[in-house]
């Protein structure tokens, strides 16, 4: 850990006598906050949203758009609550009681699916069992999304500006062995249960991991920080004023541009585990090799995102993330082995965590101080219509022609558009000064 002088952004960092406290937290916050991450994550894991999930789907008779939707159902509850809650969030003092409260919904719904998916495997009704698979992520998101702005002002008040890239990484890097460990049961659980009960148990096993992130959870420890300033704010106003934001830091709209076209990952993402199952002819126990090959990959590019990210700031970790996920699109093309899509996954793998890492690491330090929770749910927003487009242009092109080619080359299209948006933006650890403040 580093010294309590690096605890605080220089804007706002806090009166001598509160540095005690906040020294005195700063260890048991960043174990904390790694430990619950990677728990939550890892128990996520089980249902892959990457493989098992959209297989999930297809069985239980989902159409080709609600299968193109799977990897962002969670993210979708992320990225919209925030606007909602913007001003809100601005006003409080105290974050951890919000998500507390908010945590309880986010782990609850799968549960329930778990339960409605044993009654189908019974024989009952398949219908309400596709239901509660679907929702459970996007109720999960939501609640997840209503305190996602107060879950990140509570990890810049607690976590140093140069461990927080090392902590995402290190929360994936617990998520992806958890996520091997998932894949290996899968594998197991698919021979010995039937298709509908092995996905019930992944979904119990799932639950009991949010279950102990939660508690972990608990035990974060909030400095106690001076109450903030007056902000009269109200839904509409805070609404009415993102543009303004927008408009007045051209640096973070072509962030927000960049985030957009990000979102092309997800046009091959969706299909590509039922393709390979389909052109190698393999049974559903394989989706456990892909993701286990996945999950070695993500270790692989969190552990690189660790150390450069560090060093070197988001960006170019970002970049870099990009960069892999277009080898991986235009390798899927051709591809014609298990081997080859064992290492195709493992690749989209390191790629998908890696560019994580660097979006989110970039994304806290090029936000000003002052409009931070605006810009942070404006960030959350600004991936809805690229992931509504990708989506769409996914199922469109998957349900008519099944076609990995086309589903490869519209990713890559949008991926080099986003890397070259953000291309003419400097670092900003080591010489862009912050955003202006708009107020």
């Amino acid at each position: 850990m580093s010294d309590t002088s690096e605890l605080w952004e220089p804007s706002t960092k806090p009166p001598a006598t509160e540095q005690a406290e906040q020294a005195l937290y700063a260890r048991r916050n960043y174990w904390v906050t790694l430990i619950e991450g990677g728990a939550f994550m890892g128990g996520v894991a089980f249902l892959n949203a990457q493989t098992l999930l959209p297989d999930m789907i297809q069985q239980l008779g989902g159409s080709a758009l609600m299968i193109a939707l799977t990897p962002s159902l969670m993210q979708m509850g992320f990225w919209i609550a925030p606007a909602l809650m913007a001003h809100r969030v601005a006003r409080m003092h105290r974050y951890m009681p919000l998500v507390r409260i908010t945590g309880i919904f986010q782990r609850v719904p799968y549960l329930i699916a778990a339960i409605f998916l044993f009654f189908a495997s019974s024989d009952g009704p398949s219908i309400l069992a596709l239901v509660a698979v679907a929702a459970a992520p996007v109720i999960s998101g939501l609640s997840g999304g209503a305190s996602l702005g107060a879950w990140q002002q509570l990890l810049v008040r607690c976590i140093p500006e140069n461990k927080r890239a090392s902590l995402f990484a290190w929360r994936y890097i617990i998520s992806c062995v958890l996520g091997i460990i998932a894949g290996f049961a899968a594998t197991h659980i698919f021979r010995e249960y039937s298709l509908l009960s092995a996905y019930a148990i992944l979904h119990l096993i799932a639950f009991g991991f949010l279950v102990v992130s939660y508690f972990v959870f608990l035990g974060t420890k909030e400095p106690h920080t001076p109450a903030p300033e007056g902000h009269s704010l109200t839904l509409l106003g805070t609404l009415h004023s993102m543009p303004r934001i927008i408009v007045a830091n051209p640096v973070f709209a072509r962030y927000l541009a960049s985030r957009v076209f990000r979102s092309g990952h997800l046009i091959i993402m969706p299909f590509l585990a039922i393709y390979a199952l389909e052109h190698l002819g393999k049974p559903s126990a394989y989706l456990g090799t892909l993701m286990i090959a996945q999950n070695v990959g993500a270790i692989i590019g969190n552990l690189g995102a660790a150390w450069l990210g560090d060093r070197a700031g988001g960006k170019l970790v970002n970049q870099l993330g990009l960069g892999i996920f277009i080898v991986l699109a235009a390798w899927a093309m051709f591809a014609s082995s298990s081997t080859e899509f064992i290492a195709i996954f493992v690749l989209m793998g390191a790629a998908y965590f890696a560019g994580e890492v660097g979006a989110f690491t970039l994304m806290l330090e090029i936000l000003p101080t002052r409009d931070r929770i605006s810009c942070l749910a404006i960030t959350s927003l600004a991936n809805i219509p690229g992931m509504l487009v990708a989506s769409w242009i996914s199922a469109a092109v998957w349900k008519n022609t099944h076609s990995i080619t086309l589903l490869g080359i519209a990713t890559i299209v949008t991926l080099l558009g986003s890397i070259l948006l953000l291309h003419p933006l400097k670092e900003p650890r080591k010489s862009l000064p912050q955003l202006a403040d708009t107020r």
